[in-house]
């Protein structure tokens, strides 16, 4: 739970396979997310996603639109919205 609501928060490393920004809107208010990894299949619109890039910065976002295509099982696509603490 985050701020009182039923969501959660995770992390995503952007390391180029896990996770990958792939267009940036709005001065980066808002961005696009892709990647491949199992852990998007627990991951809900609403939920809170800590981005952890190499150099040990951290930045949060919030998940508005989150689409599997399936094809391979395990790539997502995130369409996210700037969420600081």
């Amino acid at each position: 739970m985050v701020d009182g609501k039923k969501t959660n928060e995770h992390e995503l490393s952007l390391n180029g396979v896990s996770g990958f920004v792939m267009f940036v809107r709005n001065k980066g208010q808002e961005i696009t997310v892709s990647g491949w990894c199992d852990r998007h299949r627990k991951w809900r619109n609403g939920d809170r996603i800590m981005l952890c890039r190499e150099a040990g910065e951290k930045t949060r976002y919030r998940i508005i639109n989150i689409r599997r295509p399936g094809n391979p099982p395990d790539q997502y696509f995130m369409d996210m919205a700037f969420d600081p603490r």
